[in-house]
């Protein structure tokens, strides 16, 4: 798994350029838990990956 950052250190400007989730894939998936959650910008919720780590064999 790749080196972790905290969403805490992400500016506004990078949060509005990331991915958004579906409500559904965050409830299924339990995105909450994945470091690569970013959180909720703009009542929304963001990831730091375009693809889900959970698709990604190496990250499991």
């Amino acid at each position: 798994m790749r080196e972790r950052i905290e969403s805490k250190h992400v500016t506004k400007e990078i949060k509005s350029q990331m991915p958004v989730i579906p409500g559904a894939i965050v409830k299924e998936r339990g995105c909450t838990f994945c470091p690569y959650y970013l959180g909720n910008y703009e009542k929304q919720p963001r990831c730091m990956m375009k693809t889900c780590a959970w698709d990604d064999e190496n990250e499991r």
